[in-house]
């Protein structure tokens, strides 16, 4: 795989503040363009004033800085869903929000594995989960998408014949299709869950130059507070941080609707599949035993 740009808070942040030379200007706008794109494929479309700023940053590249504050003042959500940061700290600086003082004790919490059924790790470690703790107390859902399961494949065949990626579809529809009726079981647990954690296979890792070991989250006061505590977890093992990315996946919808924290989890296929699913292990683990016993204030 090439390499591509990657959107660091700190590359963005030098953007901004005009400290950027050249070459990290090219990068960063390199980057937005690209991720815009991916946007635009999985959306179907950008927005009218979104559309018209991706092509005036294409167009002219002495506009970068320009178009660059535009987007933070008018999309910073859009943005920062694109970005990737190495901590907390530069999250609420970015997005001017605080973490809630001190991590709020978990009494339910929902592990998801097999949303997308090729990433058979989220599904190993999801039924290790459920071998460990009560249903009473986590519930887990090991093959989220048995019908993607079924095929070993990311998407399946949906009943009107066209592919379906169950990860666009949330929070589902209790009367609708069975993929979204699915959706919306697990959804509803999240939703009702203090912390609920999504498993997923991330193509690339860092030494590609590319983005992966991600912890994909919605973030709230709450939510900034549970990840703060964390922290010390995500650096052993080199993940950085993504807030918000698509409407529509497990993380965002429970994030929204729910009053917990909400996580996902990308495990790097650089590694094979044991060590990825001793990876996702480690880190369910770890974050189920600091949900179920908080640092104290």
């Amino acid at each position: 795989m090439g390499r591509r740009p990657i959107l660091t808070f700190e590359d963005c942040h030098a953007v901004l503040n005009g400290t950027a030379g050249r070459g990290m200007a090219d990068r960063v706008r390199d980057g937005l363009l690209h991720r815009l794109d991916v946007a635009r494929r999985n959306a179907g479309s950008l927005p009218p004033e979104v559309e018209a700023l991706r092509a005036r940053l294409a167009d002219d590249p002495a506009a970068t800085r320009e178009v660059f504050t535009q987007f933070k003042q008018e999309h910073p959500q859009l943005l920062a869903q694109h970005m990737v940061f190495a901590n907390v700290d530069q999250l609420c600086h970015w997005l001017d929000m605080r973490p809630a003082e001190g991590v709020e004790r978990v009494s339910k919490a929902v592990v998801v594995g097999g949303i997308h059924g090729n990433e058979l790790s989220g599904m190993a470690v999801a039924g290790t989960i459920h071998d460990e703790h009560p249903e009473s107390r986590v519930r887990t859902f090991s093959n989220g998408n048995p019908w993607a399961g079924m095929l070993i494949s990311r998407r399946n065949l949906g009943d009107d014949g066209h592919s379906v990626d169950m990860n666009r579809i949330f929070p589902g529809d209790p009367n609708g299709t069975p993929e979204q009726q699915r959706a919306a079981e697990i959804c509803s647990a999240a939703q009702k869950a203090d912390l609920s954690i999504d498993l997923h296979e991330g193509l690339a890792d860092w030494d590609q130059g590319r983005a992966g070991r991600l912890c994909i989250f919605h973030p709230t006061p709450q939510s900034l507070a549970f990840l703060k505590a964390f922290e010390p977890v995500l650096r052993e093992h080199d993940f950085r941080l993504v807030p918000y990315r698509y409407d529509g996946t497990l993380v965002q919808e429970a994030g929204k609707g729910g009053a917990g924290v909400s996580l996902l989890f990308e495990l790097p296929l650089s590694l094979d599949f044991d060590a990825r699913t001793e990876l996702g292990t480690k880190l369910v683990r770890s974050a189920l035993h600091l949900g179920f016993h908080p640092p104290k204030q």
